[in-house]
């Protein structure tokens, strides 16, 4: 399970500011929650700050959320991580989703291939927050996993939510990749794939 974020907001203004600022901080903070980045939020009592709890975000997304948030005019913040060892069994403390997807070149295409997905992880990685790990891989020899596949390219891909992942999906470079190389017959290198998605909640 990933660490937990919890950021710690200290009023530094009268209370009389903070309260002008509040519309927009909870109009911000709604849209992160649709996006499903919070968990819960809230302020403290007595009333001498916030707490806001994120989901599923790494840590330099959540310091971009708090940057960005109208309340850093009247408030400073502290960051605590920590690792979870137990909860209610009733919260979803993953809502990872995981991508495998399995490749099949055509002939003489397979080295085209891979570098197209070593560029196209990459490009994932960088791009998109949503993304956790993105990983072309090839099956490697052991005494001890002695199965064989058609397939000669495997991507591994984690995404904090299904969202994050059609949002992957509509990204101009993946549909130019699967435009051209991919559903075009006169430039296809691609003979077979197939593409699995999975979960830990069950």
């Amino acid at each position: 399970m990933q660490n937990m974020l919890i950021a710690i907001l200290a009023y530094t203004k009268p209370l009389e500011e903070v309260d002008a600022i509040l519309p927009k901080h909870r109009q911000y903070l709604q849209k992160l929650f649709d996006q499903k980045k919070l968990l819960v939020c809230g302020r403290l009592n007595p009333r001498t700050g916030g707490v806001i709890i994120a989901k599923n975000i790494s840590r330099e997304d959540f310091e971009k959320i708090l940057k960005n948030d109208p309340f850093t005019k009247v408030s400073k913040h502290t960051i605590i991580e920590f690792t979870p060892s137990l909860y209610d069994g009733s919260i979803n403390m993953s809502g990872h989703v995981f991508v495998v997807s399995e490749w099949l070149p055509k002939k003489n295409c397979e080295e085209e291939l891979w570098k197209h997905f070593k560029s196209l992880m990459s490009t994932t990685l960088k791009n998109e927050s949503g993304c956790i790990r993105a990983h072309a891989t090839r099956q490697i020899s052991h005494p001890g996993s002695p199965g064989k596949s058609k397939y000669k390219i495997v991507l591994l891909q984690e995404y904090i939510d299904v969202k994050a992942f059609d949002i992957h999906c509509s990204k101009k470079y993946v549909s130019k990749f699967f435009k051209k190389y991919v559903e075009n017959e006169e430039t296809s290198i691609v003979k077979e794939w197939t593409c699995r998605l999975f979960s830990e909640d069950g």
